[in-house]
């Protein structure tokens, strides 16, 4: 007798996980669903192609970037970039594209972008005038002065 009851009450406990899971599931589709777009409003950058074309509007040359977060060099080209962009804050525009976005996807083909990180030096015209994979900070900061500045 004791063997059924606790046959039964194992059956009921197991129907109450059961339950617990899919309250659980169901609540973490609906918070998902509800939750805002991080990336809404204000906080979503603007796309490369349209910062692009502000860079051309205001008279500035441009790095144009192409990269991806999941990229070790594009990692250390970014470190490269933090270093280099605060000397030529106002007279050049850094424009960093990610090919995993969706929204940069006709830009990237523009570009023809094969492989990652690539470059393009940007001339106020809206001109490629230089394009490179991976680059040095001293080869970078010279490239910029020869054919942006």
């Amino acid at each position: 007798m004791t063997e059924l009851k606790e046959a039964a009450r194992s059956r009921k406990t197991a129907k109450v996980m059961v339950l617990a899971v899919v309250l659980i599931a169901v609540a973490a589709i609906l918070a998902l669903k509800f939750m805002p777009d991080p990336y809404q409003g204000r906080n979503q950058p603007q796309p490369g192609n349209v910062r692009l074309a502000e860079a051309t509007a205001a008279g500035l040359p441009a790095v144009l970037i192409f990269s991806s977060g999941g990229c070790p060099a594009c990692v250390e080209m970014d470190k490269i970039l933090q270093r280099v962009m605060p000397d030529y804050q106002g007279r050049v525009a850094f424009i960093k594209v990610d090919v995993a976005d969706k929204r940069e996807t006709e830009f990237v083909r523009q570009y023809q972008i094969r492989y990652v990180p690539t470059l393009f030096l940007i001339d106020k015209e809206g001109k490629p005038r230089a394009h490179a994979g991976f680059v040095e900070e001293e080869v970078l900061r010279q490239a910029i002065d020869t054919f942006l500045l």
